[in-house]
């Protein structure tokens, strides 16, 4: 169907949402409320707008919307491509704000930008009617990509994700035990080589507690089926404005996980196991920028107590420029002198950066120019 909308509406209390649809061209969700959809004993439904998983739809707009205190999501999508979603408000829904991925077909134009996402601390899941523990944790804003691991047929166009200029207010961490984390933005990548470019930019995120800030994380290993995926895409984490006090884990954190799994048969037993395989990268691709953006945090959780975490990268170069970090609290950042493992050199210019890299590519090209740190004690970490 093409050009179906769903305008000025007042939609809740529904069991499972407000608006659910499949298999649409152009569709249009604007200017409505939606309250109080799904169950509250229930964290697997309750969505104020969403698609069908494994319908293919094609040109999403969510627009002008108010959500409110749905029992999953504000604004879903789980299938669909050339998304746009902008100038919505949500309010208090329960696990997330605004998510989008996709399960069955591909997914390579995202657009969220001009939202506003305001989490209630007391609107929170503490034991779930099937699964008490599964529904802890809270997201304000994600893209993630090729959730089931799909090995597409054909070539997909290069990925355009877009999450700018949105404010997230109270992000707070729902439960110390919630096993899903807790995230301000969260961009998750398992396609297996499709390249793509992802702009976190311009956003304002405040609030009292969280795993992380801003997550970036690609696992391009496993839709591979076990060969080498084609890892990170140019990258870009700019002009943000964030204050959380306290940061369970990394306030920002980037990471190419290189780990597939299979299910295979133990010889031995007879029985189904996992059997799990890194598969290193040989080849760079992309980029990483982290400019302009002003952080400020009071406690930092981690072991590592770094402003900015790339666990493990094959992108091209790396770039940190003109940050602002400070602790509120006074208590110090970390800062490394990186040094690559081959030969023990120096990468001298990211001794401002106050930044760990695992595992970086000794081919990276690395800068980190004109940070501006406050309350720093200076330490050494080796690659």
């Amino acid at each position: 169907m093409d050009g179906n909308k769903v305008t000025n509406s007042f939609l809740h209390n529904n069991r499972v949402a407000g608006v659910m649809f499949g298999y649409q061209r152009n569709f249009v969700v604007d200017n409505n409320i939606l309250s109080y959809n799904g169950h509250v004993l229930d964290g697997g439904t309750g969505y104020g707008a969403a698609s069908m998983a494994g319908s293919y739809n094609d040109g999403i707009t969510y627009t002008g919307n108010y959500t409110n205190y749905n029992y999953r999501k504000g604004l879903d999508i789980h299938d669909g491509n050339k998304i746009l979603i902008e100038n919505n408000v949500s309010l208090g829904d329960r696990l997330n704000g605004i998510e989008v991925y996709n399960r069955a077909n591909p997914m390579t134009d995202v657009i969220i930008r001009n939202n506003e996402v305001k989490q209630d601390p007391n609107s929170k899941l503490e034991n779930d009617d099937d699964d008490p523990a599964r529904y802890r944790g809270y997201t304000a804003i994600s893209i993630l990509t090729n959730e089931k691991n799909h090995k597409w047929t054909k070539p997909l166009d290069k990925g355009r994700y877009v999450i700018s200029n949105n404010t997230i207010e109270g992000l707070t961490k729902p439960f110390e035990d919630g096993q899903l984390g807790t995230f301000g933005i969260l961009f998750r990548n398992n396609e297996s080589s499709n390249d793509y470019s992802l702009n976190i930019e311009g956003n304002t995120i405040t609030g009292d507690s969280t795993d992380y800030i801003i997550s970036v994380n690609n696992n391009t290993a496993q839709a591979s089926r076990g060969v080498e995926g084609g890892g990170s895409g140019d990258i870009t984490i700019s002009r943000n404005k964030i204050e959380v006090d306290d940061i369970k884990q990394l306030p920002i954190y980037i990471n190419d996980d290189t780990t597939y799994v299979a299910s295979v048969i133990d010889r031995t037993t007879g029985k189904r196991v996992n059997k799990v395989t890194k598969v290193p990268f040989t080849k760079t691709r992309g980029s990483i920028n982290i400019d302009n953006n002003e952080l400020t945090v009071s406690k930092i959780k981690s072991r590592w107590k770094n402003a900015v975490a790339i666990e493990s990268t094959n992108a091209a170069s790396i770039y940190v420029n003109s940050n602002t970090f400070k602790y509120k609290d006074n208590e110090p950042w970390q800062r490394y002198d990186v040094t690559r493992k081959t030969d023990g050199a120096v990468i001298k210019d990211l001794m401002q950066a106050f930044f760990g890299i695992n595992r970086l590519n000794d081919t990276v090209k690395v800068t980190a120019t004109d940070n501006k740190f406050i309350a720093d004690t200076p330490n050494k970490w080796f690659l």
